[in-house]
């Protein structure tokens, strides 16, 4: 086999990383992308005028615009897996015609299940987190069980190579015995993939078992870290979305700052956010003045005032608090996600990195745009986090190809010689722990 006789498809890209990683790794478009209703669409007000989209609009108009989009099909109904399911689900093409997928003899296929159940944020109680699960077990299983490819990969949140990711694990262990598959668990960091953006985050492996080949793969380690400075500087000028409105909160807080510790002021902060540096320092009172003085409307002051008071109060009374803050980027910049899209510090400019930068650390194309207007694009940015770093992807399918175009060939399990269905490995510690 040779790279360019590689058949692959997508399923549920999101945003697109996963999937153009897969497509540098491999070097040619899938043979199809599927996917679920409503991920595709745009929506529109009454007036007709484009207001927001699923996110894989973004990437299906950018595969569009180079002549690069594959067949786009969705699954007729978008049901709840509860584990008894009929994988064999209707599927059909954009204009709502079935379609047969199950010859395509697929050697890879690649997806972004969501992981809302695995999330650090997540409060939600066990029961509801299975229910949350759901996405990637269907996916999971329709793939092993309908697709039979040689090899799954999808990505998914740092827990499930945790304690609390253990029963999940089992999960798929199981569920890879039942389809005549070995698994491989590979923790990783996208800093480590030459980008500057840190987020952990879990690649799963499913390889089909063969004659000879019945032990899990290795995936092997690789840390190839960008520091920030260096990272941004490599961002071309004029890109579209150099836009990043400010949220007056953070503007006063960096000025703050500024005036408190002078021009270096990075340098000498103690906390990488700004409001856990006050805390440290008990610069409230100090900062309250600052706030009086500044240039906001009242209603914004008084807004402050009742911010910073709670978080005063619950601070010194030992007790949690949650609030938005800026955060710093100085060798490494916190993760693409939920509100640090919005609430990020630029590494040596004093400003919030705007949108495009936040596109360029998640490494999409200089010229991959979102399918809205730029009224709309900052309200759909967090779409930027429902997805996979580019560099992140195109490793892990490097490695898939790797194992694909020498399949026959032995990993050495000489440490591990136990007769296990399933490793993990911990790519952060540059470590095999299982």
């Amino acid at each position: 086999m040779t790279k360019e006789e590689i058949r692959w498809a997508a399923i549920q890209p999101l945003t697109g990383g996963m999937y153009l990683g897969a497509e540098n790794a491999i070097g040619h478009p899938a043979e199809f992308i599927l996917s679920f209703k409503g991920l595709n669409d745009i929506k529109k007000n009454k007036n007709n005028e484009i207001t927001g989209c699923g996110n894989e609009r973004h990437l299906t108009n950018y595969l569009k615009k180079h002549n690069r989009m594959p067949a786009y099909y969705q699954f007729a109904t978008r049901q709840m897996f509860d584990g008894d399911d009929n994988m064999k689900q209707e599927i059909v093409d954009e204009s709502g015609n079935s379609v047969n997928i199950y010859n395509k003899d697929l050697d890879l296929v690649v997806a972004v299940p969501i992981c809302s159940g695995l999330s650090t944020v997540s409060t939600f109680g066990e029961e509801t987190k299975n229910i949350k699960n759901c996405n990637m077990k269907f996916i999971a299983e329709y793939t092993l069980s309908e697709l039979k490819p040689r090899v799954y990969i999808f990505e998914n949140a740092p827990a499930l190579f945790t304690i609390k990711g253990e029963q999940l694990r089992n999960w798929f262990n199981e569920l890879a015995k039942k389809y005549g598959y070995t698994v491989t668990y590979f923790k990783t960091d996208t800093q480590l993939h030459k980008n500057c953006q840190r987020r952990p985050r879990t690649f799963v492996f499913f390889f089909k078992i063969t004659e000879g080949n019945d032990e899990p793969r290795i995936i092997n380690f690789v840390n190839e870290h960008i520091s920030a400075t260096d990272y941004f500087k490599a961002i071309p000028k004029g890109l579209k979305y150099e836009i990043s409105p400010w949220r007056y909160y953070a503007k006063i807080l960096m000025d703050f700052f500024l005036a408190e510790y002078g021009e270096n002021w990075r340098e000498k902060m103690h906390k990488k956010d700004l409001v856990s540096e006050l805390c440290a320092q008990d610069m409230f009172d100090r900062f309250r003045k600052f706030t009086d003085d500044y240039d906001i409307t009242d209603k914004q002051k008084e807004s402050w005032h009742r911010k910073i008071n709670d978080v005063e109060y619950k601070y010194k009374h030992g007790l949690g608090f949650f609030m938005f803050t800026p955060k710093m980027s100085i060798d490494t910049c916190p993760a693409v996600m939920f509100r640090n899209i919005e609430n990020t510090i630029h590494p040596y400019e004093n400003r919030l990195i705007n949108l495009r930068e936040n596109m360029e650390l998640m490494g999409m194309p200089h010229d991959f745009e979102l399918a809205v207007d730029d009224i709309h694009a900052g309200k759909i940015s967090y779409q930027l986090g429902q997805n996979v770093p580019v560099k992140t992807a195109e490793y892990m399918v490097s490695e898939a190809v790797r194992i694909l175009l020498n399949w026959n060939a032995k990993d050495d399990n000489t440490l591990f010689p136990e007769k296990n269905n399933f490793c993990m490995i911990d790519n952060i510690k540059q470590k095999r722990i299982a």
